[in-house]
């Protein structure tokens, strides 16, 4: 094990060259934030994890996770390869060159200049009305509270005799974000409707945040999205704010915890240490790999790209049986078969397909970031609303990274708006070499 751990750094030390360059070449990316996510997931997590078993303390620790035998050298190995893959064939897809050029389009029944600001107000009433008609839904806003851990679990609607239509409008909450970002960074708009904009996104995150979804990740992506936008507009490379934030975060992370699943601070235990903290927090996604290469399965060919779609695009209840590849990992990972531990993107690609899968992921989602990062920085030089609107895309498109399901990303509803508002406002022509 000491000289999978060697490989694991040197693999670490090519991580953090790599991404120097990057942000020296182009400052904060998708691609650049993504490799912050893969060396915590499939670099430091390994690292941890075969050293505190080398040191015979991993059964000791409060781990959440059923944790693979690492002292199988074999399966070890193969995940350390399949790792490697998959960082390579992510980096081979990056680095691929996209020759596109965006156009911007004046609608006639609008101006060019005031429509993402339409856009904007009309999000911003989707996720007042997406936040009244599932309050409502369940009678109360106590109600709502009381039954978040079940729907974020997916426990509701199987213990629920009533009608669950209304969870069908949670969606549409998160979107609070995009308007708040919009008005609050542009001061150039009316300050009476900038101010009103500004302060009732500013309640329903914090209904939604603290109550209705409860989560450690959810409050730090909302912070590291305003952060990451000051950081864009000012073409930053290093922010100590960054640095501090996720220093305080990790030594807060066992409060927080405890507050989000007992809604109070009271008889907490905050003993957890360094190692329980990042295992927990970073560890799934590479015990789900190891766990996807254990075990003895059918490939499930993608069709996590299908089920993805039903409760999103189409209703649940069309849903033809087709599982998804989250109840076996949480099966293999908990015992239970829920969908409450999400395989991570290389697992993902292993559940599907095997090796071969794990390429095929691994290189869709680098080439599909280098789209993305190109697109948004040309937009962005044209509208520079754009920014913020980046901003959010680059925190949460860890979602794909750090849980691999297609309908936690390409299925989410801000996802789909953000596409149907792009192209109606712009058209992509490709380049001649």
């Amino acid at each position: 094990m000491i000289i999978l751990i060697i490989f694991y750094i040197l693999i670490g030390v090519f991580f953090f060259v790599s991404l120097l360059r990057r942000l020296r070449k182009d400052g904060w990316s998708l691609f650049t934030y993504s490799c912050i996510y893969l060396f915590l997931f499939y670099i430091v997590s390994p690292i941890i994890s075969l050293s505190v078993y080398n040191y015979e303390i991993l059964s000791g620790l409060n781990i959440a996770y059923i944790v693979p035998d690492q002292g199988n050298t074999e399966l070890m190995t193969i995940t350390f390869f399949c790792i490697c893959l998959g960082i390579i064939f992510f980096f081979l897809g990056y680095n691929r060159r996209v020759n596109i050029r965006i156009i911007a389009i004046s609608p006639k029944f609008f101006g060019r200049q005031r429509l993402p600001q339409l856009y904007v107000s009309i999000i911003f009433l989707f996720s007042l009305a997406g936040l009244y008609f599932y309050v409502t839904g369940f009678g109360s806003l106590s109600n709502a509270i009381e039954n978040a851990n079940l729907v974020r679990s997916g426990y509701y609607i199987s213990v629920e005799d009533g009608d669950t239509a209304h969870t069908f409008f949670f969606r549409f909450i998160f979107l609070a974000i995009i308007p708040l970002l919009f008005f609050y960074f542009n001061k150039n708009l009316h300050n009476v409707v900038r101010f009103f904009i500004i302060i009732t996104s500013l309640i329903v995150l914090s209904i939604l945040y603290l109550y209705l979804s409860p989560g450690r990740q959810s409050i730090l992506d909302l912070i590291l999205i305003f952060l990451f936008s000051a950081m864009l507009k000012r073409k930053e490379i290093f922010n100590l704010k960054i640095l501090i934030l996720g220093f305080v975060f990790l030594l807060f992370l066992p409060i927080l915890d405890f507050f989000f699943s007992n809604r109070s601070l009271a008889s907490a235990n905050y003993s957890s240490s360094i190692f329980e903290i990042l295992l927990n927090e970073f560890g799934f996604p590479y015990y789900s790999l190891s766990y996807s290469i254990k075990e003895n399965y059918s490939y499930f060919v993608f069709s996590d790209f299908v089920s993805g779609t039903f409760g999103k695009i189409i209703p649940s209840s069309w849903n033809p049986g087709i599982v998804g590849s989250n109840y076996l990992n949480s099966f293999y990972m908990v015992g239970v078969s829920v969908k409450s531990i999400p395989p991570g993107i290389f697992a993902q690609g292993f559940y599907s397909l095997g090796f071969i899968g794990i390429i095929l992921v691994s290189y869709f989602t680098g080439f599909l970031f280098k789209v993305f990062d190109v697109t948004f920085k040309q937009v962005s030089a044209i509208n520079a609303d754009y920014i913020y609107i980046y901003a959010y895309f680059i925190v949460s498109s860890m979602i794909w990274i750090r849980t691999g399901l297609p309908a936690n990303y390409f299925y989410n509803f801000t996802f789909i708006l953000f596409l149907i508002f792009f192209f109606t406002t712009y058209k992509i022509q490709r380049q001649k070499q």
